[in-house]
């Protein structure tokens, strides 16, 4: 399922304007969340991107009623 994930995806150099197809380091920083280390082998630059799956962050409330039971005394 990585590998198919990342031939997904693919930047453009920041400075060059090479297409670079594969990231040299791919890193989940949440569940929803990754960080795209690329190297661009035309010019040498480096940069990352940050992919985010669109999914919203839950609300305080949302995350308090997963994480809490609820609490109702009768």
């Amino acid at each position: 399922m990585a590998t198919t994930a990342l031939l997904r995806h693919k930047a453009q150099c920041e400075h060059c304007g090479t297409l670079v197809l594969v990231p040299e380091w791919t890193e989940s920083t949440s569940e929803h969340k990754l960080i795209n280390i690329w190297h661009c082998y035309v010019c040498g630059h480096e940069f990352e991107t940050v992919d985010d799956d669109g999914l919203p962050e839950p609300s305080e409330a949302e995350l308090a009623q997963e994480l809490l039971p609820d609490l109702m005394v009768a």
